[in-house]
């Protein structure tokens, strides 16, 4: 069959990192794909395959895809899969959504916005970012529900990381939200011992937002640990990925000694089943690591001239 070929040569290229060669070629044999089955399989790496910001839009409309074809074979485990990552891609829709709304709004120092229009604007945002998070939480709600009837618990495992990228993504939020004047941001960014401890959360977060924040932090601090725990339980390499996943989140917000912890985890069990692309994975991330004052997240949107 030229089309299951097809699949295992974009598979190599995906394997060693080529992700847009994959995804280009991923793309062509789903859409020309006749079986169900493999249309699914195709759509699984797929949408590991393609950029998670420049195709936002087509990754919400392929989750979906994936949601249905799911319920046509009547396959549990990979519907929950597929609500979760539709969960997880639109809260990245989410996230640009407050980008922009902030740039609408002026500081706390001005009186309002400059202009009515912007002014609805910024209020349309509001509401479409809040009906999204609605969604957000009821996908994850209904992949948990269906992940937990299955006995293998490994769809749980996948579906419990979709839900840590979108805590983590919501713990970003909280943080554009609790930078509300640019003065402080520019003390954080200049002053490296400002960041990511209680002298951080004490000087620019009230008790409100500290509350969010660390909400937000333990969720995907325990849905990636369950995670990894779920799938080194039934002797799967995927817990690497979760141990990760938890490392490269926990870089983002500069703690770097249980980064080490974890990526150690990722690195042993990378070496444990030959994992390549795990490897691969986890040397780049030490590199970021290694520069990790020159990765500071854009919170604010202050670098994006």
């Amino acid at each position: 069959m030229s089309e299951e070929k097809d699949f295992k040569k974009a598979m190599a290229l995906f394997s060693t990192g080529r992700r847009e060669e994959a995804a280009v070629q991923l793309l062509g044999i789903y859409q020309r794909a006749g079986n169900v089955n493999f249309k699914l399989r195709v759509l699984d790496v797929l949408l590991s395959s393609l950029h998670p910001i420049n195709d936002n839009q087509r990754l919400i409309e392929l989750s979906e895809e994936g949601v249905a074809l799911a319920e046509k074979l009547e396959l549990t485990g990979p519907r929950s899969c597929f609500k979760a990552k539709k969960a997880e891609f639109l809260m990245q829709k989410v996230y640009f959504l407050q980008y922009e709304a902030k740039n609408l709004k002026l500081s706390p120092e001005w009186i309002g916005f400059s202009t009515e229009a912007e002014k609805d604007r910024h209020e349309m945002l509001s509401r479409e970012k809040e009906a999204l998070e609605q969604e957000v939480d009821v996908l994850l709600s209904q992949a948990t529900q269906l992940a937990e009837k299955n006995p293998s618990k490994r769809e749980l495992g996948f579906v419990l990381m979709s839900k840590g990228q979108v805590e983590s993504s919501r713990y970003s939020q909280h943080k554009m939200e609790g930078f509300r004047s640019n003065l402080k941001a520019m003390w954080w960014l200049k002053l490296e011992f400002l960041r990511g401890g209680w002298i951080e959360n004490f000087l620019f977060f009230d008790r409100n937002q500290r509350r969010k924040l660390k909400k937000s932090l333990d969720s995907f601090y325990t849905c990636f640990l369950r995670a990894a725990e779920i799938f080194e339980n039934i002797d799967d390499p995927t817990a690497g990925y979760a141990y990760h996943n938890l490392a490269n989140h926990l870089r983002i917000i500069y703690r770097f000694r249980e980064v080490k912890k974890f990526l150690t985890k990722a690195k042993e069990i990378a070496l444990k089943y030959k994992d390549e692309s795990l490897a691969r994975a986890a040397e780049k991330l030490e590199a970021r690591i290694a520069t990790k004052n020159k990765n500071i997240p854009d919170y604010l949107g202050l670098w994006s001239e």
